[in-house]
């Protein structure tokens, strides 16, 4: 099935087409970016379609797409002040900054919500795409692949990120 099929037929993959559609709009037309910069957005836009086009070859190709989609529109909210204008209509927040005590690596938090939720953790050499579970109380985030654990919990003023099993930094958030 192609990329573009998934896409129509599944909700979350639509939502999510819908809301990159909408950044990407938002950085074009805003006035933070120069002229070079959007040349540099479009040109990398058609390299993540292909990107994205691709996953027909991996394992599990929702599960490509998907995460194509929500490391995407993270980037693009990191990356470009304009992506991040507030409207109620959004279905992406972020991007909070994370520092953690134990390491000197800086993370960025970006939470999706769609009829699905997830949130990406971004930082040094990591990505991690990670799905919302049900927890007592806050919000908690993890990873649903056995390569990459990773988990993120955030409960009032607690922040707490976890690679693999043993690595649990307290963490601190701040904005960009």
């Amino acid at each position: 099935m192609t990329a573009e099929k998934l896409v129509c037929d599944n909700k979350t993959l639509s939502d999510l087409d819908g809301e990159l559609g909408r950044i990407y709009r938002l950085i074009m037309h805003g006035k933070n970016a120069s002229i070079a910069d959007k040349k540099i957005l479009k040109a990398s836009q058609r390299g993540w379609i292909k990107g994205r086009n691709d996953c027909w070859k991996s394992v599990s190709e929702l599960t490509c797409i998907l995460s194509s989609y929500v490391v995407r529109i993270s980037e693009l909210r990191i990356g470009y002040v304009d992506a991040r204008k507030i409207k109620e209509t959004n279905l992406s927040y972020g991007p909070i900054g994370l520092t953690c005590e134990g390491t000197k690596e800086q993370f960025w938090i970006t939470q999706l919500h769609t009829n699905e939720r997830f949130a990406t953790v971004i930082g040094g050499s990591y990505i991690f795409v990670l799905s919302q579970v049900p927890t007592a109380s806050g919000v908690k985030y993890q990873s649903q692949t056995d390569d990459v654990r990773a988990s993120l919990w955030i409960k009032a003023d607690v922040t707490v990120f976890q690679i693999r099993d043993g690595i649990a930094w307290n963490c601190t958030t701040f904005s960009p």
